[in-house]
């Protein structure tokens, strides 16, 4: 389960301050540094107000279960009025991993998360999330769902309404509200949909952005939500129970066929499973209708946490390296960037890691992360923001294998998965091995994955090449970045202050300095990724950290934070 970090100590700001000055403005070009916020000015002259952010996040939704006929709503009012990214990766297939890098904009390697054993809260140095960022900068934040695998639902920080589950039924689930827990009446889309309207619709706060992270468990297994009862045809690929060439795969893909016990097994998953998408769009419907009002001014993100394997290769449930397990839907609409009557279709490749680069890239506050903003896309700036993408399996070197002593029980046939990394691109797939072995495809030619040509020595020079762009996306940054999260700016009323900040790579070391009303200024050691002080007077002050890499390679440019605290 994820269980609750220790309280963390928050500091007032002024919400007039957008963290403009949380950084250098001159940054070396191989950073993600966030373009001016997506905004311009309304009649009057006046800037326009931030964006509200609107995250839908479906659960184990396979790209190849996501078109018009099952999800109308999210078809008529994104994909018809934004991007439909049709190369949309995650660079783990798996809840947890895939939720933080979501919320974190790093890579699983980088953010310490690789597997459902280990999450993002008491990794050090610290992972900051978006979500605590724009609430500090004045936004309200709510969850409605599942958070990582919160199977207690613990409230988090970061958000200003709670509400959570992870129950494993779709029907009457209990709730965490706010720390107190009940049980829901009905369905949990339906309900937790209520629930994101009316935080919507709150009146006591009209003039302040919000933040909604949508994320029911649909349609996860047990996918026990009986409304829908449509036919759902079989599925049944020219992957699906076959071992191709079985000299030619890894070892650990060498899989005996499912047996017809198995087979009806996965076929009643796919069944079920898509039958939770028509009440999960439905509820997704309702979240749309309701930001109607804002629509312009509000950029809403749909997309998976992972795919979901149903007999492909013999392999059901995810973690594999294979398309229908780490490739997802995503759609994004910002009608700021992109007008609603010129919608188009992407095949671009993106990833969750680009999530969160692409929220604070809206709302104007520097994220230095792994992924990259997507908003040069909708706006017809760029067409492509990466030639190679990454995905992975239990790569944050934890003290111990978790990710193989996990026990999956949506597994029909057994296996000991080894530790991979891949490279997707435009046209190829490419995966290695811990054991040394590798797979090769030209999606091109072999959509479903059939033929594996990394033995072969035609495709020598091509494996090589792929072999380079991965040892590159691979390694960390030639210098590394430095982000504040969290901690005071503008004119604050407190004599206390806390700092989060973070750099890419969990190796980094960090040394910090406060200059102000009785402070030395001088450097000092804050490797936790958090710092805080006390006891400060009346008067201005400067915050700045600096990030130092493994190879010691410093920052050149540090991140600062001036803030002011009032008489």
């Amino acid at each position: 389960m994820c269980a609750s970090p220790p309280a963390r100590a928050a500091a007032a700001i002024s919400v007039l301050v957008l963290l403009a000055s949380c950084t250098s403005s001159s940054k070396p070009s191989h950073r993600l540094t966030p373009s001016a916020p997506a905004t311009g000015t309304v009649a009057s002259g006046a800037p326009e107000p931030r964006p509200n952010i609107v995250i839908l996040l479906s659960d184990d939704q396979a790209f190849r279960i996501f078109d018009r006929d099952l999800m109308p709503n999210v078809f008529s009012q994104l994909v018809d009025q934004g991007v439909d990214f049709t190369r949309a990766y995650v660079n783990v297939s798996q809840c947890c991993p895939s939720r933080s890098s979501i919320l974190t904009g790093l890579y699983s390697h980088d953010s310490g998360v690789d597997s459902n054993t280990f999450h993002l809260d008491g990794q050090n140095p610290i992972r900051p999330t978006f979500p605590a960022a724009l609430q500090v900068a004045g936004y309200r934040t709510g969850l409605f769902g599942k958070y990582l695998n919160s199977e207690t639902c613990d409230p988090q920080p970061g958000w200003s309404k709670w509400v959570c589950t992870d129950a494993g039924t779709e029907v009457n689930p209990p709730l965490n509200i706010d720390g107190k827990t009940s049980t829901g009446q009905g369905y949990t889309a339906d309900i937790l949909a209520r629930k994101a309207v009316s935080f919507i619709e709150d009146r006591h706060s009209p003039n302040k952005p919000f933040l909604l992270y949508y994320a029911p468990k649909d349609p996860h297994l047990p996918a026990d939500d009986p409304r829908d009862t449509r036919a759902v045809p079989d599925y049944k690929p020219p992957s699906w129970n076959a071992l191709p060439d079985p000299g030619s795969r890894p070892k650990w893909a060498r899989l005996p066929p499912l047996n017809a016990t198995d087979q009806q097994v996965a076929e009643r998953w796919h069944r079920n499973m898509t039958r939770q998408i028509p009440p999960l769009d439905h509820a997704m419907g309702s979240i749309l209708d309701a930001i109607e009002p804002v629509a312009r001014d509000t950029l809403v993100i749909f997309l998976s946490d992972n795919g979901f394997m149903y007999g492909e290769h013999r392999l059901t449930s995810k973690n594999q390296p294979y398309e229908e397990s780490v490739r997802v839907p995503m759609v994004v609409r910002y009608p700021r960037v992109l007008a609603p009557s010129k919608p188009f279709v992407s095949d671009a490749l993106v990833s969750n890691v680009d999530i969160a680069p692409t929220v604070m890239n809206a709302v104007g506050i520097p994220w230095e992360a792994d992924g990259t903003s997507l908003l040069p896309l909708l706006s017809g700036r760029a067409s492509r923001v990466r030639d190679g993408l990454l995905f992975e399996w239990c790569q944050a070197d934890n003290p111990h294998d978790s990710c193989q002593a996990e026990a999956r029980a949506e597994e029909l046939n057994a296996f000991l998965l080894p530790h991979y990394w891949g490279i997707e691109t435009e046209r190829y797939v490419y995966v290695e091995y811990a054991t040394g072995e590798s797979e090769l495809y030209d999606l091109k030619k072999d959509p479903y994955e059939m033929t594996n040509l990394a033995a072969t020595a035609s495709a020598a020079p091509l494996k090589s090449r792929l072999a380079g762009q991965l040892a590159a996306l691979r390694a960390p940054p030639p210098e590394p970045g430095t982000t504040i999260a969290t901690g005071p700016s503008g004119s604050v009323s407190v004599s206390a202050v806390t700092f989060e900040f973070f750099s890419q790579a969990r190796t980094t070391t960090f040394r910090c300095k406060l200059e102000g009303p009785g402070q030395a200024g001088s450097w000092s050691a804050c490797n936790s990724g958090t710092q805080g002080y006390s006891g400060l007077g009346a008067g201005t002050y400067s915050f700045t950290v600096q990030a130092t890499d493994a190879a010691g390679r410093l920052d050149p440019t540090p991140a600062v934070r001036p803030f002011t605290i009032a008489p």
